[in-house]
């Protein structure tokens, strides 16, 4: 209700991910790449571009609350997070497939070719649920230490970084490849790029498979943090605090 009562929020999220994958795609074709590689780039950044939508709207948008002081009201009574949770990966997953789109219509301008597959959409639940999971833990820090949000810019860059949003993870050092298998959305994007370019998921099972497996196990700890997080500042009194 609220992005449709404000129109130019919706025209906001349909240019911005043009002005974030553009000037990428702009650089692969100055320096020659061919249509493959920069169909590559553009499917990490949409990725990336996902982890941050969830990160701001499940994680940190708890906080958002806590700012227009309506999260206190919304808590105080003997109420599960469960519905609350719920609305914001909604939306999150909402959004996020509504700059998908629009990123699609841009597409032709930089010459990357437009593949539809039903495929792309079992990648992209999976992709959701996983970075849903993980947005659930950043949710719970940010209801224990409020202002969260540099510690949250700062890991949706490294872990954009270190998921090869703009290249291949086999370039990365070793060790540092050990820590990019830790992170969901290094196996979306893998998974992406393969069901595009071969139009089979089976291109993408082993990696599917990694975000369901990362969906299972950090999705209860991630309710266990955010419960815990949340009883306490219940104990505390600080659901109203900022």
């Amino acid at each position: 209700m609220y992005r449709i009562r404000y129109p130019a929020t919706l025209a906001n999220l349909g240019i911005s991910p043009f002005l974030i994958v553009g000037p990428y795609l702009m650089a692969a074709r100055m320096w020659g790449a061919d249509p493959e590689f920069q169909l590559k780039v553009a499917v990490g950044l949409i990725l990336w571009y996902w982890l941050s939508q969830f990160f701001w709207i499940v994680g940190f948008g708890l906080r958002d609350e806590m700012w227009e002081g309506v999260l206190e009201s919304l808590l105080v009574v003997p109420r599960p997070l469960c519905p609350l949770m719920l609305a914001k990966f909604l939306d999150s997953f909402l959004v996020s497939s509504y700059t998908t789109a629009t990123m699609l219509v841009w597409f032709p301008v930089f010459g990357v070719p437009v593949r539809l597959l039903p495929a792309q959409a079992v990648v992209l639940l999976c992709t959701g649920l996983a970075l849903g999971a993980l947005s659930v833990l950043y949710a719970g820090m940010v209801l224990v230490v409020k202002r969260a949000g540099a510690f949250g810019s700062a890991t949706q860059e490294a872990i954009g970084i270190l998921s090869g949003m703009t290249f291949s993870v086999s370039r990365l050092p070793r060790p540092v490849q050990v820590v990019s298998a830790l992170i969901p959305l290094t196996y979306a994007i893998r998974a992406m790029r393969a069901v595009t370019i071969t139009g089979s998921l089976s291109a993408a099972r082993a990696d599917l498979a990694a975000l369901v497996g990362f969906t299972v196990v950090v999705a209860p700890l991630g309710w266990y943090v955010l419960n815990a997080a949340y009883a306490r500042a219940r104990r505390q009194g600080t659901l109203g605090e900022f």
